[in-house]
C-alpha cells in the first residue's frame, strides 16, 4: 500500500524506552527504535512517501522534559533511522501541567486537529490531500485524530 503521508506518534510507537522497567524514554542513550521501522519506514520513504512525527508530549508540561530534550531525542531518532523524518510536530501542552506557559488546555493536543492543521497549513498540505495517508499510533487520540482527516489509522504493531 502507498500512503502520500504517513504520520507517526513518537512514543511507543515509533520509540520505546532501552529499559523496559522504564515508562517514558529518559533521554537520547535510552531511544529503543520500533522493530523494524528502519526498514518498513525505509520501504515507505523509498515509494514516495513523506514521513512525519506529531506528538503529544505532556511530560513538558508536567516539568519532567524540556522541549529541548524533546528536538533531542526527535534528531537522534531520525539520525538512527538514516534522516528519513520529513519533519515533527509537538504539543507541548496539558491542563494539569507545573509548567505555567505549557499548563492549559490547547487546540493542538491530540485528538484536537490544531497541531495537525497548523502542521500541514505550514508545508502546502490541504485536507483533502490526507485522503490517501495514514496515522499510525498507540491511543485513542490518535486514531480519533485520523479519522477526522479521512487517513487510515494502523497501531504499531499492524504497521511495522
Amino acid at each position: 500500500m502507498k500512503w502520500d503521508y504517513i504520520f507517526l506518534e513518537l512514543d511507543n510507537t515509533l520509540i520505546s524506552p532501552r529499559n523496559p522497567k522504564n515508562e517514558n524514554v529518559e533521554g537520547v542513550s535510552d531511544i529503543y527504535l520500533t522493530d523494524r521501522s528502519y526498514e518498513v519506514l525505509k520501504y515507505h520513504k523509498d515509494n514516495g512517501s513523506k514521513i512525519y512525527v506529531l506528538t503529544n508530549q505532556p511530560l513538558i508540561a508536567m516539568g519532567k522534559r524540556t522541549l529541548d530534550d524533546v528536538y533531542a531525542l526527535l534528531y537522534a531518532t531520525n539520525y538512527l533511522l538514516g534522516n528519513l523524518l520529513d519533519g515533527f510536530g509537538i504539543c507541548p501542552h496539558h491542563p494539569s501541567g507545573v509548567v505555567t506557559k505549557y499548563a492549559k488546555v490547547c487546540a493542538c493536543k491530540k485528538p484536537a486537529d490544531g497541531l495537525l492543521r497548523e502542521f500541514i497549513a505550514d508545508r502546502g498540505i490541504t485536507r483533502e490531500d490526507l485522503k490517501g495517508s495514514l496515522f499510525v499510533g498507540h491511543s485513542s487520540s490518535d486514531a480519533t485524530l485520523a479519522r477526522q482527516y479521512g487517513m487510515e489509522f494502523k497501531a504499531p504493531s499492524d504497521f511495522f
